[in-house]
């Protein structure tokens, strides 16, 4: 499915849920006037009442604000007595308005004021959220990936690496720092860099964090960073017919928490590294966390390895290094450890 297909398919849950919920209104109403007949008589009068305010207004008999004020009180006291039917026989007061997924929005998306100019409703923002995880096929590796499933025992014990810490160590440390990113969340602004080579747990520990963020209600957003940047070029080559209705770097900008994995795995172009600056500055500037992880070091001696230096502008390490706690993963690549252990077990 494209990110274009997925906002189809928020846009066609707006429009059943709004369908549904104005059936489950007409019944209800429908049931109320049978039960309650007075219930009809009295919306019919407020209806009549209104259209003969309307009228004299425009026909100029009598004054606007005295007619206005009458109205408003004779609305008052009709809405009174429909509340007092409704208290003396049980009807709930929330009766006509309990129908919508969402209240703010009424099941539309949007809503009819906002503080900013986006008219979004947080509920909308959600689901396009969830649908870029759906897209990105987290949600069944976060069932498998999580703190519940983090195994130190996989972890040699024994061999020093060039950081002072065995594997299990270092992976027993990084278990703290990940279960403490989660538990201050709310009141810390950090962001974490992982890098090291494929295998050494990197991912794994990033998902962890984002399933208890998410369990907590957190708008989280991962990417691969390939298909991070392969999104916001697309949306930036589109024709006006096939845009999506928000950049994507827009959406990575605003989640609450933002995982890049695996930076540098993408064809970096000159659209892609101001595209990443521009993330990573945005979410610096407005104190949202971001975890980034890379197969590749931050920087090394021999000027002919391949380095997140190489690769992304100055100013783009720059705001790493001030902005970011940087971790490096030395161990053993767990995935090719965890496949001899499978193959010794099926010889």
């Amino acid at each position: 499915m494209s990110h274009k297909a997925a906002i189809q398919e928020v846009n066609k849950y707006y429009e059943q849920a709004k369908a549904k919920a104005e059936k489950l209104y007409r019944t209800r109403r429908q049931e109320i006037h049978d039960r309650f007949p007075r219930t009809k008589e009295i919306e019919d009068e407020i209806a009549s009442l209104s259209h003969s305010v309307m009228r004299q207004m425009s026909d100029n008999k009598g004054d606007s604000e005295t007619l206005i004020a009458n109205y408003k009180t004779a609305k008052a006291a009709l809405k009174a007595e429909k509340r007092e039917i409704f208290a003396k026989n049980n009807v709930p007061e929330n009766y006509f308005t309990d129908i919508y997924e969402c209240n703010l929005c009424k099941d539309t998306g949007y809503l009819e004021k906002a503080t900013t100019k986006d008219y979004r409703c947080n509920c909308r923002k959600q689901r396009i959220i969830e649908k870029n995880y759906s897209l990105s096929n987290l949600n069944d590796v976060l069932q498998r990936e999580n703190f519940e499933h983090f195994n130190l025992n996989l972890f040699d014990n024994q061999e020093i690496q060039t950081n002072g810490f065995t594997d299990y160590k270092f992976m027993q440390f990084m278990y703290k720092v990940g279960t403490e990113f989660v538990e201050t969340f709310d009141n810390s602004f950090k962001n974490l860099l992982f890098h090291g080579p494929a295998g050494t747990g990197k991912t794994f520990l990033i998902n962890c964090i984002a399933k208890d963020l998410l369990d907590k209600g957190k708008i989280v957003l991962y990417f691969t960073a390939p298909q991070l940047f392969e999104i916001i070029s697309d949306y930036h080559f589109a024709n006006s017919n096939e845009k999506l209705e928000e950049n994507p770097a827009t959406t990575a900008i605003n989640a609450d928490l933002l995982i890049i994995d695996d930076l540098g795995a993408e064809m970096v172009t000159r659209l892609t590294a101001a595209e990443l600056f521009n993330i990573i500055n945005q979410r610096i500037l407005h104190q949202r966390s971001t975890l980034v992880s890379a197969n590749y070091p931050l920087e090394h001696p021999n000027e002919n390895e391949t380095t997140l230096e190489s690769l992304y502008s100055d100013r783009t390490i720059s705001r790493i290094y001030g902005a970011y706690q940087i971790y490096s993963f030395l161990g053993k690549d767990m995935r090719s450890q965890n496949k001899l252990r499978k193959y010794e077990k099926k010889g």
